[in-house]
């Protein structure tokens, strides 16, 4: 212990507690009407104003500007957010001291972890933010505490994980891209999109692993029992395989034992719920790589997510897809990918962009015989990229159907997954896909507008784009920021947008702010593989033309068209 004399007990008196300025500490300290002594830090946590301002009420101090109350003895919240710090005391020979030794640190990181998850749940975004800057500052690392933030959307969410894991790697992913990014800006978008989103929200219940049998769990037998219970939707029969098999050592990444082929299957067996499922698993390796302990947490997550989501190719208007994809077969995939063609893909690409939904697919299932699986990959995603160009941002605003920049944002980041995860998939998990791909990207042709010009790639002075793209997104001068985004290379327009995104020009709504952040990096991906800037530049026209965050105006007339009319809601896209 460091004991710091402070001054004679004699000199306290009630109502008028002492400061004390040590070392970079600022302590008061007060006395009761009781005689007992307490020190508490003088700054209150929630925006640092002086309790030793504050009023006195028995054992409770309350901070004047917000009336946050503390207990003296321990400096736990009665009302409001965090705790305060509160410093051991004793009286030696008269004298006040106060105990200036560290906490400890296991004990500290615990603490602060325990309110940052409480931050969570009650959805208090500055506490969580200033719990997440205490432990940046205890030495934990920005990679570590984005996982755990994915880790607890995994286990939290009520139908498995949200967007906030697949968020979580693609901020892991900026160092590695070398983008630059404020370690604690990046953690406070995404906590805010947690706890916005679960809020008030407990654990999710979760099935207890299976019980041993007396030996390890055979490897096919038990994937083909997990697919099986999968496709019954019995998530705790589902829950209680997994468990045990990560208790036997399975691993997303592993020489025998790899549950990613197994999760590959899960997410392109269907068409999951707008394509989400298999943009998450593309992610989850970048998740997973460094912090095996949240594995569970984050693959039981992810499981209930595939287990609850909508199966979309089982619609009615997909039955032309079903019949045609029947007849599709493995065997021209394998061919594909053996093929080395070098030929423009132009041509195909913007056959895929015009055609109907069941012509695509008979002309990509023509391609596969002709192309090289590369070719045809690169032509979805010149697709994708182009979809998203052509949206009429008047979609996003109109009552009479359900469309929006996220109904076209998904065609990009989802092409871009298949692409991904290409290399890893069997191929019939591919074929799936890249059916799944060419219907996504013609179904949602009705939601084009007349198709504006690209911005020439024009070169110029990075110092000098870069502000000027900047001011005109935030501004949204469409014309002025596709001049900027023109003559730019691509690392400094990736890096751009990023930026804007992570400093709340684009975006108010996490849900938002998530989808521009995965777009703008799909986008960017698929740039550097292709030489194809089409998506990047329809990134920063959704930026300057965003549509409504919120949809009251549009519920409402829903609500009004169904409950009087008896017609639902209408969706002009995929």
């Amino acid at each position: 212990m460091s004991w710091f004399t402070a001054f004679p007990l004699d000199t306290l008196q009630l109502g008028h507690p002492k400061v004390l300025r040590v070392e970079d500490h600022q302590i008061v300290v007060f006395r009761t009407e009781d005689g007992a002594i307490f020190a508490l830090d003088n700054r209150c946590p929630h925006e640092g104003y002086p309790l030793s301002q504050g009023l006195v009420c028995g054992r409770v101090v309350t901070c004047s500007w917000h009336n946050y109350k503390f207990k003296l003895e321990d400096g736990a919240c009665v009302l409001g957010e965090e705790a305060v710090r509160s410093w051991p005391l004793r009286v030696q020979d008269g004298m006040v001291q106060v105990d200036l030794s560290p906490p400890d640190p296991a004990f500290f990181l615990q603490k602060q972890r325990a309110s940052l998850n409480e931050a969570l749940y009650k959805n208090e975004p500055g506490r969580a933010i200033r719990d997440l800057h205490r432990l940046l500052g205890a030495g934990v690392g920005a990679d570590v505490l984005l996982i755990e933030l994915a880790a607890y959307d995994a286990a939290v969410g009520e139908y498995g994980c949200t967007h906030s894991p697949a968020a979580a790697a693609d901020l892991l992913a900026l160092p590695e891209l070398g983008v630059p990014a404020d370690p604690l800006l990046c953690l406070a978008q995404l906590s805010d999109a947690v706890g916005e989103t679960l809020r008030r929200l407990p654990r999710r219940d979760v099935a207890a692993p299976e019980v041993s049998g007396g030996g390890a769990i055979e490897g096919q037998p038990a994937v083909a029992r997990l697919l099986q219970q999968v496709e019954a939707e019995d998530l705790a029969g589902a829950e209680a395989l997994l468990g045990r098999m990560l208790v036997e050592g399975w691993a997303w990444r592993h020489p025998t034992l790899a549950l990613e082929p197994v999760f590959l299957e899960l997410a392109s067996a269907h068409f999951l719920d707008f394509g989400h499922p298999l943009i998450y698993v593309s992610k989850y390796r970048r998740l997973l790589q460094t912090t095996p302990e949240h594995q569970r947490d984050l693959l039981l997550g992810l499981l209930a997510n595939i287990v609850y989501a909508t199966r979309e190719e089982l619609l009615p208007a997909w039955a032309g897809f079903r019949k045609r994809l029947a007849t599709w077969t493995p065997g021209r995939i394998a061919a594909a990918r053996l093929r080395t063609d070098t030929e423009p893909v132009a041509e195909l690409e913007a056959e895929l962009t015009s055609l109907s939904p069941s012509d695509a697919l008979d002309r990509v299932w023509q391609a596969l015989d002709e192309r090289s699986l590369a070719a045809v990959l690169k032509a979805l995603e010149g697709a994708a990229a182009e979809r998203l160009w052509c949206f009429d941002p008047e979609r996003g605003l109109s009552v009479t159907s359900q469309d929006t920049w996220l109904s076209v944002s998904h065609v990009l980041t989802y092409t871009r997954a298949v692409a991904s995860v290409a290399p890893r998939a069997t191929d019939a998990q591919l074929l799936r896909l890249l059916a799944f791909a060419t219907r996504f990207i013609a179904a949602a042709r009705p939601l084009d507008g007349p198709r504006a010009p690209l911005p020439s790639p024009e070169s110029g002075d990075s110092s000098v784009l870069v502000p000027a793209l900047k001011t005109a997104i935030s501004a949204r001068d469409l014309e002025a920021a596709l001049h900027a985004a023109g003559g730019l290379p691509l690392p400094y327009l990736r890096d751009t947008l990023v930026d804007l995104v992570l400093h709340d020009h684009t975006a108010v709504r996490p849900i938002f702010w998530v989808h521009h952040l995965k777009t703008t990096l799909a986008a960017a991906e698929a740039a550097a593989i292709h030489s194809d800037l089409r998506g990047l530049f329809a990134v920063v026209r959704w930026m300057c033309r965003p549509g409504s965050e919120r949809l009251t105006w549009r519920r409402t007339y829903e609500a009004r068209e169904f409950l009087e009319h008896g017609r639902p809601p209408k969706v002009l896209g995929p």
